[in-house]
C-alpha cells in the first residue's frame, strides 16, 4: 500500500499587529523527514517539495486540507513542506 506522510515547518510564532508569524527552516522540516526515515526504515517513493496557500490559515486543516481558497481581499502566505511517499510495510 502507499501512503505519505508530510514535514511542514512548524510555526514558532503567531502572528501580531504588524509583525508575520515566524516559522522554522525548510531544512529543519527536511532534517525531520530523515530523521523519521531512519528511525521506521521508511522504504521511501518519491520525495517532494510541496507548495500551497495559506497552510495555516485560521480555517486551515494542514497539508491534508483538500480545499484551498485564496481571498482577494485577505493576505494570501504560501508554505513549502516536505511529502514522503512511501510503502507501508
Amino acid at each position: 500500500m502507499i501512503a505519505y506522510r508530510d514535514f511542514a515547518p512548524r510555526q514558532l510564532s503567531a502572528p501580531a499587529l504588524m509583525q508575520p508569524a515566524s516559522y522554522e527552516s525548510l531544512e529543519q522540516a527536511l532534517a525531520a523527514a530523515n530523521e523519521w526515515i531512519a528511525a521506521n526504515g521508511i522504504d521511501v517513493i518519491n520525495v517532494e517539495t510541496v507548495i500551497l496557500p495559506n497552510l495555516w490559515g485560521p480555517h486551515s486543516h494542514g497539508s491534508s486540507d483538500p480545499n484551498r481558497v485564496v481571498q482577494p481581499s485577505f493576505t494570501t502566505a504560501w508554505n513549502q513542506f516536505i511529502r514522503v511517499w512511501y510503502r507501508e510495510q
